[in-house]
């Protein structure tokens, strides 16, 4: 049974790469792995780049923008005129903290404070354009799996160990199919904690998130435990008979699962595609496209293998869309869940 869990999302990742035509090493890794990326970093300044590449318009650097929004900020830390000076000061804050008492005290103290830094210079929220580092810039939007990056990325070059978790069960309990995104933070007392600039309050409790079984290997749905504080203690995964599993047992999304999520929502969100509609020969096309580079990064990411399939379902390419229709199955049943509409596009292809 071991060797079947650690075995199988590599045999899907095989059978996916066939099905698209590409070279079959490109997708032979393992789910992403933990990774940094703290702001300003040459890891960080990846996702920047793919949205260079991506957008047509060209904007001031986002650097160079963001870093001026804070100067110009009401959240701008006493004494601290730049944003790097800023994160330096937080750095040092941790790093002399003392006791896992005092080093989460200040840990929280960063998260909160980077929580306001977001809502204050990035004001507007879209689900069109707020993925896109350049459309931020233009616009001043932002958009969830954005905002979670970001944050990680300035809570990371603050000394924190922070990353990102995809969300299927939001803070009242309803699911979707991995529709949101949020920041976790990773406490010295042994606790995490969501931070969700979508909110109204920095602490977030979303009931459900998908990230990495660091015992096992591959992606879990997982249903955190709270305390009555908002903190989690626990994780418990979606499929019922599995063990739970503590918060240093749970990887955050590593950097190629990241950057499939962005050409996710890059495909999703295509004028004329699936989402943004209605439908047109070009948008599919323009969709397929942008979901097959998703699918590159990261083809165990199941939310983009579905998509994918649906595309081309909708293209017309029924034989593409069985294999990944067939495919994103087996990533959600064994990742443990399988979300609503799942079984209906697989109706569609002819399938139970």
């Amino acid at each position: 049974m071991r060797a079947h869990k650690i075995w199988r999302p590599l045999a899907v990742a095989i059978a996916v790469t066939a099905a698209v035509g590409w070279p079959v090493w490109a997708a032979l890794s393992a789910p992403s792995q933990p990774g940094t990326y703290p702001y300003r970093s040459d890891a960080f300044t990846t996702f920047l780049r793919d949205s260079d590449r991506e957008v047509p318009a060209r904007a001031q650097p986002f650097y160079e923008w963001f870093e001026q929004a804070y100067a110009r900020s009401p959240v701008r830390l006493a004494g601290q005129d730049t944003l790097l000076d800023a994160l330096a000061s937080r750095a040092q804050a941790v790093r002399v903290a003392g006791d896992a008492r005092r080093r989460t005290e200040e840990e929280l103290n960063t998260a909160i404070w980077s929580y306001r830094l977001i809502k204050a210079t990035i004001p507007r929220f879209s689900l069109v354009r707020g993925y896109e580092f350049v459309w931020t810039v233009q616009f001043g939007e932002r958009q969830c799996l954005l905002q979670s990056v970001l944050m990680a990325g300035l809570l990371q070059a603050a000394g924190a160990d922070a990353g990102v978790a995809m969300v299927w069960k939001n803070m009242v309990g309803q699911e979707s199919n991995n529709g949101h995104a949020v920041t976790i933070v990773r406490l010295s007392d042994g606790r995490d904690v969501e931070v969700d600039a979508s909110e109204p309050r920095p602490v977030a409790t979303h009931q459900g998130i998908f990230a990495a079984d660091a015992r096992r290997g591959g992606y879990r749905f997982l249903e955190p435990v709270f305390d009555r504080n908002g903190f989690i203690t626990a994780y418990r995964p979606a499929a019922a008979q599995s063990a739970w599993l503590r918060p240093h047992d749970v990887n955050l999304l590593g950097i190629s699962f990241l950057r499939s999520q962005f050409y996710y929502y890059r495909g999703e969100q295509v004028t004329g595609g699936l989402v943004n509609g209605p439908a047109t020969p070009q948008g599919l096309r323009t969709a397929a496209r942008e979901l097959e580079q998703a699918v590159r990064f990261d083809a165990q990411n199941p939310l983009a293998v579905y998509m994918l399939g649906r595309v081309y379902l909708r293209n017309g390419q029924a034989g593409r869309a069985k294999t990944m229709l067939r495919q994103a199955y087996a990533l959600y049943k064994d990742d443990g869940h399988l979300p609503a509409g799942l079984r209906a596009a697989l109706a569609a292809v002819g399938m139970p």
